[in-house]
């Protein structure tokens, strides 16, 4: 973990921004992307919490769920909730079936 701060231009950031980089090693069997390099996942994070060390910033942002609840902890199943206002015999054909049930 590394703070990247000083060698950014931030003048169009909120004051106290802050840019920190986490390299990890991909585990076997990961697709190396485009921007992996070496063997290596960099992760940037953008704060503006003074805290000055950087480990206990990241280890606060990677504890810290993302997106708000989870689809699946809601009951959500894909396009099934969207399809509620139909009647059940459309519901079928909509699903991708093609045709409705009897």
């Amino acid at each position: 973990m590394v703070e990247i701060t000083d060698q950014l231009t931030l003048a169009q950031w909120p004051a106290g921004a802050r840019v920190l980089v986490r390299r990890e090693p991909l585990h076997p069997g990961a697709q190396q992307t485009f921007d992996d390099i070496d063997g290596y996942r960099f992760t940037a994070l953008l704060t503006d919490q003074p805290d000055g060390d950087i480990v206990v910033l990241e280890q606060r942002h990677r504890a810290r769920p993302r997106g708000g609840p989870h689809p699946r902890r809601q009951g959500h199943r894909g396009a099934q909730p969207a399809l509620r206002h139909l009647r059940p015999q459309r519901r079928v054909a909509a699903a991708g079936t093609g045709r409705p049930s009897s």
